[in-house]
C-alpha cells in the first residue's frame, strides 16, 4: 500500500475557504492584524525616508557602537539609484495595506496572490538588510530593525 500525495487543490494554501475574511472571524482578525502592522511599516519607513532627503538625524538613536542609525542610514546601502530604499519599503507597506483591505472587503481573487508576493518582498528585503546591518555594516538601525520585524 503506497501513500497518496494530497492533491493542490486540497493543500491548505489553495483552499479558498481558508482565506475566507466575510464568513470567518478568525480570517477577519488576521487580515486586520496585516493591516495595522502594515500602517506601522508604512509611518516608520516614511519616517526614515523624510530623515534621508531632509538629512536630519533619526530620534532615539545615538551615533557609534552596535546600534547607529546614521551610518547605517547614510551608507550606500541606504539607498538604491538614488532612491531612499525605506521609499520602496513604503511602496511595499502601501500594497500590503491595499491588498488586506481588498481581503476585508471580500475581493479575494488577484488579492491574495498579491498579498503573498508583497509579503515575500516584504521578508526577502528583511533578510537581506538585517544581513548587511550585521555583516556588512557593523551596525543596527533601530527603526530599521522595527519594520523588519
Amino acid at each position: 500500500m503506497t501513500p497518496s500525495l494530497p492533491s493542490p487543490q486540497s493543500a491548505l494554501l489553495f483552499d479558498s475557504n481558508y482565506y475566507d475574511t466575510e464568513g470567518s472571524d478568525r480570517g477577519q482578525l488576521l487580515t486586520w492584524i496585516v493591516v495595522g502592522l502594515a500602517v506601522i511599516g508604512l509611518l516608520i519607513s516614511g519616517y526614515l525616508t523624510f530623515t534621508t532627503w531632509s538629512n536630519s538625524g533619526v530620534a532615539g538613536c545615538t551615533a557609534g557602537g552596535p546600534v547607529d542609525c546614521e551610518s547605517v542610514l547614510k551608507s550606500h546601502w541606504s539607498k538604491w539609484l538614488g532612491i531612499p530604499v525605506s521609499l520602496l519599503g513604503m511602496g511595499t507597506y502601501v500594497g500590503i495595506l491595499v491588498s488586506a483591505l481588498l481581503l476585508v472587503t471580500g475581493r479575494q481573487g488577484v488579492a491574495s496572490m498579491a498579498l503573498l508576493t508583497f509579503a515575500l518582498l516584504a521578508a526577502g528585503s528583511a533578510t537581506w538588510f538585517i544581513g548587511l546591518q550585521d555583516f556588512v555594516l557593523g551596525s543596527f538601525c533601530l527603526y530599521c530593525m522595527a519594520v523588519h520585524l
